[in-house]
């Protein structure tokens, strides 16, 4: 999916999956284009399409969460990976993802460690999802609805898995993917690779920095956590809803003090003041300052016997 990119970013893109060691004749390969206007993007999607890759261009502005609806609609292979206008997988990726399908045919997603990138494509740091050796992936309700702990890039869902439980959630702007990810985890096992295979770029023009302030990231990663719960058996709802607002604080305070370093005027200080009553609860900074943690939240896999 792409609007009005960074050009060079996304040549990376559709670079890195060109040299992902995927075998083209099997794999459709397509930009998503939801209505740009940037003449010199057009040009070269113009150019895509000469050279035969498909190009799917919107009449008009769909927004993030409606492209992304209409990536799942192209979509005709039985697994489908949507990869952001500035993120990159590595090579192996798609091998990785096919030795777990492969290997537990039931799953409804694979996915691999995430790392983070900076604009320029240096490494930052990998994420914090801990499982050491590949396979189902342990404690799903912690590293899904807890604490995410991967990103967009990293996963491929089974294409009739989107079909039975819906499209990404319109009314979420910012965690429609993580609404998805916690739909998708408690009906269906997914398949995890330790390694890191898969790129989120972190800079100032993507559309996590363009299009959301940092209260409005905080309260839809709230109600995201809170209309996941009743998926849970009651017995956990509480604890995880503590746990999920515990790491939501800890991540809502370091990008607070991130924006307050990054920030070039006192004025601009200035308007990030009243955000900082939004952060989290003074119970929770405490925790914070005592570094205490949650317990981690076990959660098996679900059964399934047969394909979704």
């Amino acid at each position: 999916p792409v609007h009005n990119p960074p050009l060079n970013l996304l040549r990376e893109t559709i670079a890195s999956v060109r040299n992902s060691g995927v075998d083209p004749a099997t794999m459709q390969l397509a930009v998503v284009d939801d209505a740009s206007t940037d003449l010199a993007v057009l040009d070269w999607l113009k150019q895509l399409s000469d050279q035969g890759m498909e190009v799917l261009r919107a009449p008009s502005r769909r927004g993030l969460v409606g492209n992304w609806n209409a990536c799942v609609a192209a979509a005709r292979g039985e697994w489908v990976h949507i990869l952001h206008q500035d993120d990159r997988v590595r090579p192996g990726f798609y091998a990785a993802l096919e030795t777990g399908i492969r290997q537990a045919p039931h799953i409804g997603a694979a996915l691999t460690q995430t790392a983070f990138i900076s604009e320029n494509g240096t490494w930052l740091r990998d994420a914090h999802l801990d499982q050491a050796n590949p396979g189902l992936l342990d404690h799903w309700i912690q590293h899904v609805v807890v604490n995410l702990a991967f990103q967009c890039p990293a996963i491929a869902v089974r294409r009739a898995v989107y079909q039975q439980v819906g499209g990404y959630d319109d009314r979420f702007r910012y965690c429609a993917d993580a609404e998805m990810w916690q739909r998708i985890a408690a009906d269906y096992p997914l398949w995890f690779d330790p390694r890191p295979l898969a790129e989120y770029r972190i800079h100032p023009a993507s559309a996590t920095h363009q299009l959301f302030t940092l209260p409005e990231r905080w309260r839809e990663r709230r109600r995201c956590l809170h209309q996941g719960l009743p998926r849970l058996s009651p017995i956990i709802r509480a604890r995880v809803r503590q746990a999920g607002l515990h790491y939501q604080t800890r991540l809502a305070w370091t990008e607070w003090r991130q924006a307050w370093k990054q920030a070039s005027a006192w004025s601009a200080r200035l308007r990030l003041l009243p955000a900082l009553a939004q952060v989290g609860t003074f119970n929770t900074f405490l925790d914070m300052r005592r570094r205490r943690f949650p317990a981690p939240i076990p959660g098996r896999a679900p059964v399934r016997s047969t394909d979704p």
